[in-house]
């Protein structure tokens, strides 16, 4: 299994992580949903939120 990280439409922000599933059509393919990824997260600083924008994940004041 393969960790995919949530993030909102609309701002881009984190919302949450889910397992990821390999696709039965695809060996060693990962389902990854719309607005969704599999790029690690970075580490957690405090008083910042995450947001996914350009293909990347970064922090900005929350």
């Amino acid at each position: 299994m393969k960790l995919i990280h949530h993030y909102s439409e609309e701002t881009g922000e984190y919302l949450g992580t889910s397992d990821g599933f390999e696709s039965p059509l695809e060996p060693g393919v990962f389902l990854i949903p719309a607005f969704a990824t599999d790029i690690d997260l970075p580490e957690f600083v405090p008083g910042k939120a995450l947001v996914f924008k350009d293909g990347a994940w970064t922090l900005v004041d929350a």
